[in-house]
């Protein structure tokens, strides 16, 4: 039963607003795990700020992956151009987040916006290799389960 429904679904692919949603929520969950490795791989950190902060990286996420279009690509046919797309989504969602934290630092902007240069970083190479994965992840799951069920 579950042969024939993953067989008579798998020309099928999934939403770009699914596919959106778990880029997301994979940055939100990056971020929060830089926060862990920035403050010694424990939970002792300040997380009136982190939680200040998450709504805003969410906002500045989806805004960067829609501006990109990242979420646009079929996941199954991932390939250089979606890593690239990533990369650029990644990169503004970077950009965008240094000038929230230089404008903090500035005082134009609420101290709890004040990232630490660290944490930006971190989640900047764990955003590129986790969701660059992920994708590769579902491509190769995809075929394997299509070779696997097909036969």
């Amino acid at each position: 039963m579950i042969k024939d429904f993953l067989i008579n679904n798998s020309h099928k692919h999934a939403s770009k607003w699914e596919v959106l949603t778990i880029e997301v929520f994979i940055t939100i969950f990056n971020f929060f795990l830089a926060y862990v490795i920035r403050f010694g791989i424990t939970l002792d950190f300040d997380t009136t700020n982190l939680l200040y902060q998450l709504p805003i990286i969410t906002g500045i996420a989806t805004l960067s992956f829609l501006l990109i279009g990242s979420h646009k690509g079929v996941v199954r046919h991932t390939g250089m151009k979606d890593a690239y797309n990533l990369f650029l989504a990644v990169t503004i969602l970077i950009a965008l987040t240094g000038f929230l934290m230089a404008s903090s630092r500035l005082s134009l902007l609420p101290e709890l916006l004040n990232i630490p240069v660290s944490i930006i970083c971190i989640h900047y190479l764990l955003n590129i290799i986790s969701l660059t994965t992920s994708r590769l992840i579902f491509k190769y799951c995809y075929y394997y389960v299509k070779s696997k069920l097909g036969k």
